[in-house]
């Protein structure tokens, strides 16, 4: 008999392809909303990066005491500044701006892929569980027939009630593996919900497992990995910020027109000021970010070997993991053979019941062995993609 629990209604699964997957898991993420909203602001950052500066009013008034009382009196006036910011100030701001822009944008693909990569890995593991589940409802049912057998048996005399503690105890061991085999599928689904905030299990109807094709990661797709970008982009940031350090202090012109009124005449008064650089503080900026461009450049470097070079022996593993599982199928088939002859032999009365039993869990053993192995890959390949930055055929 099968268990009420695990008859799951159609009607109650939620069937979506993995884009849909994906979309709303990118919808429900704190992280990417956060990342976007940061993308959104950043414009109007740069916009009053570049903007104008407020108008100021600046006055003065003093009493003036002359030789003559026609010269003495009041002298006030008043001056309007305005700053105007460097050609070259502008657009190196300008150019640092659209920069940090572009590391928000790479940051939020980077935060896309990995969700993608996740949701992949979660709902290869979710197929996993569901045929293990099956496996163990098969063996929950055989241990239930044997049982119920062996309850015949007892009551015709043909088996000791020993016997039939032991089919029992059988039956015990395969009903707790069942439960736990339906608290792991409903884990990992929990999981698939809690991502793309939805309230049934989840179907992906488009994505099959299936193993990886590809036989090397190419120096085009190292070159493009999503991490190197971020690297590249901070590089270039660095060199931004240090041209505009340069203008530290010294990135506008102010001007100023105003009046002044004194006892014996009026007069209009126009200032200019210019900044002035001299001095090292700049220079010295500059310098300390030049020295962590320097560091970044060879961490590049180092970052590209490093890819080149454990992606590749992952890949590798990846392969030898496949093997592995063909093998264990291999060895099922061979598994599945003796419990047919095993059969055969039980219904012949040559092959006793526990022996019947014994083949037959050693077959359920090795279907189940073959799911751990591919659960194995299935982890092997979620860690060979983060690495990559992108999901692999």
């Amino acid at each position: 008999m099968k268990l009420l629990f695990l008859l799951t209604p159609a009607l109650l699964m939620h069937a979506i392809t993995f884009d849909q997957l994906c979309e709303r898991a990118y919808n429900a993420s704190g992280e990417l909303m956060t990342t976007q909203g940061t993308i959104d602001a950043s414009s109007h950052l740069k916009s009053s990066a570049l903007a104008t500066s407020p108008l100021s009013l600046s006055v003065d008034s003093s009493a003036v005491r002359g030789i003559d009382s026609a010269d003495s009196g009041w002298k006030y006036g008043g001056m309007v500044h305005y700053s105007l910011k460097k050609t070259g100030a502008s657009e190196t701001t300008a150019l640092l701006h659209d920069n940090e822009k572009q590391l928000l944008i790479q940051e939020a693909i980077l935060i896309r892929q990995n969700v993608q990569i996740s949701l992949k890995h979660d709902w290869f593991i979710t197929l996993v569980e569901q045929e293990r589940l099956s496996i163990l409802q098969e063996a929950f049912d055989a241990a239930q027939k044997f049982y119920d057998i062996g309850r015949k048996k007892v009551d015709a005399g043909r088996m000791s009630r020993m016997e039939l503690q032991r089919l029992e105890v059988e039956k015990e061991n395969a009903l707790q593996a069942l439960h736990i085999g339906k608290m792991e599928e409903d884990h990992i689904q929990e999981i698939l919900k809690e991502s793309t905030m939805s309230s049934v299990p989840i179907i992906v109807e488009d994505k099959p497992f299936a193993f990886v094709t590809t036989t090397a990661i190419t120096q085009e797709q190292i070159k493009n990995s999503i991490h190197l970008q971020k690297i590249h982009s901070r590089i270039t940031s660095l060199d931004l910020q240090a041209k505009n350090s340069l203008y530290d202090g010294n990135d506008a012109y102010t001007i100023g027109l105003g009046a002044t009124h004194e006892p014996t005449q009026d007069s209009l008064d126009v200032a200019l000021t210019i900044p002035l650089a001299f001095g090292e503080k700049n220079e010295k900026k500059a310098a300390a970010l030049m020295t962590q461009k320097s560091a970044l450049v060879h961490a590049n470097v180092m970052t590209a070997k490093k890819l080149e070079m454990h992606l590749n022996v992952l890949l590798e593993h990846l392969h030898f993991k496949e093997k592995r599982y063909n093998d264990a199928l291999k060895a099922q088939e061979t598994k599945k053979n003796l419990l047919n002859m095993s059969q055969k032999g039980y219904e012949a009365g040559v092959v006793s019941q526990f022996e019947h039993i014994a083949t037959q869990k050693e077959y359920f053993d090795s279907r189940l062995q073959c799911l751990e192995l591919k659960r194995d890959y299935i982890n092997e390949l979620a860690q060979l993609e983060e690495k990559l930055g992108e999901t692999i055929q």
